[in-house]
């Protein structure tokens, strides 16, 4: 299994200095059916457009807040 050594660039925390964030390393299972990842996508884009979900446009605006230094 392999290890994993969380750090922060120094550029990124003067930008955020509250910034956090968790890497996963991951060792993905044979694709079965090809298709599951665009019809996923397409699910997703579609999503977006309809307005949902109703938390993606504040986790937006906190993205947006933070980086723009």
């Amino acid at each position: 299994m392999s290890s994993m050594l969380p750090s922060i660039s120094p550029e990124l925390a003067r930008i955020a200095p509250g910034f956090r964030a968790l890497s996963i390393n991951v060792i993905a299972a044979p694709i079965r059916d090809a298709q599951v990842g665009e019809i996923a996508l397409k699910e997703a884009c579609q999503a977006v457009i309809n307005g949902q979900p109703t938390w993606a446009q504040a986790h937006i605006d906190a993205w947006n807040a933070v980086f723009k230094a």
